[in-house]
């Protein structure tokens, strides 16, 4: 018998050997074999979105907030003028009266004179100036008398002097002159129209007031080419109040 038993003993340590060691998971000392709870570390909060969020509650509420994006900077509003170009030193209307003397002419004498103007300035010390406007007058010489109306057009370059909201000016313009003259001496009468040419040189000096109006005093000397009928041009001198006003 004992021999059939010497099998059975020479395998014990083998299985002793087979058998699976016991893991810290399953037996603790002293403990029948089992689970155990393993401890996990604690997750960190996820990182807030703004460091306000992390901050304590009254912190929290007097924290300024800042925009999820930046707005656009304002577009520039339309273009002001500064007090000191509070003077009309801009385009303008101006209309001009006065006495117009055509002594130059023998049979001529005076009358009066009335020009509309739109001045444009390209800076304080410069304008074009396009102008238009009408005269008459009358005279007499021996048993002659005359009569002549006309419709002066000039384009001029006017030259400013700007003191504080006083405007001392001069300028020369161009252009051209439509005429009507008569004469009448009894036995011959002479009468003529048309064009002629022209020119015109001026100076003067206007008042700003506010943003409104420009009151100045103006003196212009006109130049012609001469009336075929009456060899001599309708050469003159106006002398003319302005009231200039901002359109």
């Amino acid at each position: 018998m004992l021999w059939r038993s010497m099998p059975l003993v020479a395998l014990l340590p083998l299985a002793g050997c087979a058998s699976a060691p016991s893991h810290e998971l399953f037996v603790s000392a002293g403990r029948e074999p089992g689970w155990r709870a393993v401890e996990q570390p604690a997750a960190k909060p996820a990182a807030a979105a703004y460091e306000i969020a992390s901050l304590p509650e009254p912190a929290r509420a007097s924290a300024p907030v800042e925009p999820a994006f930046a707005m656009p900077p304002p577009a520039p509003g339309p273009q002001t003028y500064s007090s000191e170009d509070a003077s009309l030193r801009r385009p303008r209307f101006t209309i001009k009266a006065g006495y117009y003397d055509l002594s130059d002419a023998d049979e001529l004498d005076d009358g009066w004179i009335v020009n509309f103007s739109w001045m444009q300035f390209l800076s304080k010390m410069f304008a074009i100036e396009y102008e238009v406007g009408y005269f008459d007058a009358d005279g007499s010489e021996g048993i002659v008398d005359a009569d002549a109306w006309g419709i002066p057009f000039m384009m001029n370059g006017r030259i400013n002097l700007p003191i504080w909201k006083l405007d001392a000016y001069a300028g020369l313009g161009i252009g051209t002159m439509y005429f009507d003259a008569e004469a009448d001496g009894g036995v011959i009468s002479i009468s003529e129209d048309g064009f002629l040419a022209a020119g015109n040189g001026y100076f003067g000096a206007s008042l700003n007031i506010g943003e409104a109006l420009a009151l100045g005093l103006e003196g212009k000397y006109y130049v012609t080419d001469e009336m075929s009928g009456f060899d001599e041009g309708l050469d003159a001198f106006a002398l003319m109040a302005t009231l200039g006003f901002r359109r």
